[in-house]
Parts: C-alpha cells; structure tokens; sequence
C-alpha cells in the first residue's frame, strides 16, 4: 500500500515536470491580420512633365496592418495598369508608414499604359492606374492589402512646332514673275487652315490664281471686289511693286498689300536714303533673308522703305529690338542677312559670293 502511494506521487510529479515543460516552450503564431487603409489624400489630376520628373508625384501614407503578434511588417507599394492587379508591379518597399512615387515613375507608367504627350498622334494624353498596400511577415508569410487608390495622370502635351509648308496653288500672268507659261510664284500655308500666303515682287499687268501649274478651275476677279471667282474676264490688275497676296478660301476673299522687309543705312547699297536692300522670303524657315556687300557701318530693318517701327539691335544679343541708339555695326565683306520678324532673332553671317 505505502508502494503503491509512492508510485502515484511519482506519477504526478512527472505529469507537474512535463506541463512546466510545454509552458516554457510555447510559438506564437501570427492571427490572420487586419485589414488596414491608406489615408493620404490624392489629387483630381497629376500633371506630369518630364522636367519635373525627380519631384514627388504623391506620398502615401496608411494605417499600420495588425497581424496579432509583435513583429517587423514590411510594406509594397504596388501599381496596377488594368485595375484589378493582374498585372501587379512593385513601385517600392519599406517599414514605415510612409512611401512616395515620383512623377518620373508616374510618368513610366503613363508610357506603358499607352498614354502619349505627342499632340500630333491619336494616343491620349490622359489616363489612370490603381495603387494598393501589400502588409507581410517575412518570406511565404501572412500578408494583407489596404484598400485601392486610383491616381489620374495626365501628360503634358509637347506645343506643336508650328511649319510652313508649299501649297499647290500659285500666281499666274503677265504680272508674274514667270509671266503666263509659269511656273507659278507659290502660295505658303500659315496657322490658319484656310488662309495661305505669298510674297511675290510683280510687275504692272495682270495675274490670276491657280493650282498646279494648270489651267482649268483658275480664279480671277471679274468683280473686283475682293472675293475671288471663276467669272469671264476675271483678270486681275495689278501695278509693279512687292506684295503680300493673301486668300481665305473660307470665304474666297484675297487682298494685295505692299510688303518688303529691307535693309538701311551707312552700311547697305543705297545709304540711309534707300530704296532698302530687299529680303526674300524663306518659307523653310519662315524667316526673310538677302545676301548683299555691306560697306563699313551701320544699318537697320525697316518695313516698306518707311521709318516708323523699324529694327536695330540696342543690345547686340541676336534679337531685334526698338530701343534708342540701336544701330547694327557691321564691317566691310559680303553676308548672308536673315531676320525672322515672328521672333525678332536675326544673324548677319559672313560668307563668300
């Protein structure tokens, strides 16, 4: 009996040892985490320009995600073209609560969602993607996501450098410089659709307008009355002089007026008295331009053979101006003169005849 009694004590302690055993020996296991949210605010639109491509786009910031345990949780930003994270691609890592993402990276994904700042092509400039958290333990771990932001981008569209181009509609007659026969003194395109332009020197006589070098659906003016038609006897008179012939085919309407750039002063042909030394028109350059001899001087731009609005260069920087005491300085050779009266830069450039 006293055996048995001992035995059972023994039996008991061990049962004592083995529970004090698995207490020291307990795993925490992380619960399934809590969801967790975003809280930065965002923009209605993100303007992105590539000159601002190492700014920040946007900073986001977010509740911590709770998986029950202490432990270092670590966080994704990810992005998402189509919305739903099919196509998940990691922005950035970190164990904070707080990431940005630049406007470079907005940019790229901007590209690779199709979207285009070229104004000329039919790609959109607009579009958006989604953003989300990923919160995970360590490698294969439990992992949460927050909830989806949608960022509106929009690239900013390149201006479009505006070109002059030819037409295929021309000046024609006893008027013109190649008379009847041709070719055509040419029409240019200008920013506006359906006005064209040409700078033409014509004799006294007559001209009328047409396309390609041809006759059949040509244009005169039988009315003289501004507006172009296909009339008998539609000639149009003209005195010898440098124009500017202008047509809106909007409306059909044309005028005629004097227009030449030219050269004065010490320095030109003629003095400071003229008649100007003339520049031509250049329409691959938009732009007016003459080779001439200079002599030792000064000279000007001047419009028309008048005073009055006419051009020097008071600070020698390369742009025209109307300053006082603006007299270009030029020595004694032979130059390539262009000026370009949209942007006022002109260059006087030596060269061999």
């Amino acid at each position: 009996m006293k055996n048995f009694k001992l035995l059972s004590l023994f039996i008991l302690a061990m049962i004592g040892l083995n529970s004090c055993d698995t207490e020291d020996d307990v795993i925490y296991v992380a619960q399934e985490p809590a969801g967790f949210t975003l809280t930065n605010s965002t923009l209605p639109e993100y303007v992105l320009t590539a000159s601002t491509g190492a700014n920040i786009g946007e900073r986001f910031t977010w509740t911590s995600a709770d998986f029950g345990v202490p432990t270092n949780v670590s966080y994704d930003l990810q992005r998402s073209i189509k919305g739903d994270f099919s196509d998940v691609v990691l922005v950035g890592t970190t164990t904070t609560n707080d990431i940005a993402m630049t406007i470079g990276q907005m940019m790229t994904v901007a590209k690779e969602a199709g979207l285009d700042a070229d104004a000329t092509t039919p790609a959109p400039n607009m579009g958006s993607f989604a953003v989300r958290m990923r919160a995970y333990v360590g490698d294969g771990g439990a992992e949460v996501f927050s909830d989806v932001k949608t960022i509106a981008v929009k690239l900013e569209e390149k201006a479009v450098e505006y070109r002059v181009a030819e037409t295929t509609w021309g000046i024609v007659g006893s008027a013109a410089p190649n008379g009847w026969d041709g070719p055509d003194a040419k029409f240019y395109t200008t920013e506006e659709n359906d006005v064209i332009v040409a700078y033409v020197t014509l004799k006294e006589g007559e001209m009328k307008i047409r396309e390609n070098n041809t006759w059949g659906g040509d244009f005169g003016d039988a009315d003289v009355n501004g507006v172009l038609d296909q009339d008998d006897n539609n000639n149009i008179k003209v005195k010898a002089g440098t124009y500017k012939v202008t047509i809106d085919w909007s409306d059909n309407s044309y005028k005629l007026e004097k227009f030449y750039w030219g050269l004065v002063g010490s320095a030109t042909p003629n003095g400071w008295d003229g008649p100007d030394t003339k520049l031509e028109y250049d329409f691959t350059t938009d732009s007016f331009k003459t080779l001439v001899q200079l002599k030792d001087g000064d000279l000007k731009f001047r419009f028309n053979d008048t005073w009055g609005g006419d051009y020097g260069d008071a600070d020698v920087d390369g742009v025209l101006d109307q300053d006082a005491d603006n007299n270009i300085k030029v020595t004694a050779g032979y130059y390539l003169v262009t000026a370009n009266f949209n942007t006022l830069e002109y260059s006087i450039e030596p060269t061999e005849l």
